[in-house]
């Protein structure tokens, strides 16, 4: 698939957005995280290009504080609209919610029950994704992430059943390197 304007748009966005933050457990540039994860959403025959802007634009809101009217703008128009919807699906509702853990990740996963199938599916390649990144974190974090991930695959997992297989083969192989 040769790279659109809106694609080039979505990646500088996405790049200047994550310029100075790292991945937590390694310190590797944030960016190669979206990017691996738009890498992999591409491999799905019926993608659009939306999809592809959206997975590099997915932690935009989230991480960098941009609003759906910013990624909307970039775009313009009906395609704007559609992006920005997808990242807002793609948003965890309780990022900046004051409370205990389990009850935001209920939040998340709440909302993820009401999302488009292809919002759930660039979120199991973003799980997948932060389950590769894992290497560095503590085991009780990763137990922690490990009973997390099974849950929201209990959530959305059949909507893309071998990306769920994929993810559960990383979970075994994570409980591998771990002591309970």
């Amino acid at each position: 698939m040769l790279f659109r304007s809106n694609i080039l748009k979505a990646i500088k966005f996405a790049k200047e957005k994550h310029k100075s933050q790292t991945r937590k457990y390694n310190n590797r540039p944030y960016i190669v995280h979206p990017a691996r994860v738009s890498t992999r959403v591409m491999l799905f025959d019926d993608v659009t290009e939306e999809q592809i802007c959206a997975a590099w634009l997915h932690d935009t809101i989230e991480d960098c504080k941009v609003t759906p009217s910013e990624i909307a703008c970039l775009f313009g128009g009906e395609f704007g609209e559609s992006v920005a919807k997808l990242v807002v699906e793609l948003t965890n509702p309780s990022k900046n919610v004051k409370a205990p853990r389990a009850v935001r990740k209920q939040m998340d996963r709440d909302h993820l029950k009401e999302v488009s199938f292809y919002a759930k599916r660039i979120k199991l390649v973003d799980r997948l994704d932060n389950c590769l990144e894992l290497e560095g974190a503590d085991s009780d974090f990763i137990g922690l992430y490990i009973t997390e991930t099974k849950a929201l695959l209990s959530v959305i997992g059949d909507a893309v059943p071998e990306l769920s297989e994929e993810i559960l083969e990383q979970l075994k192989r994570l409980e591998a390197k771990i002591d309970y």
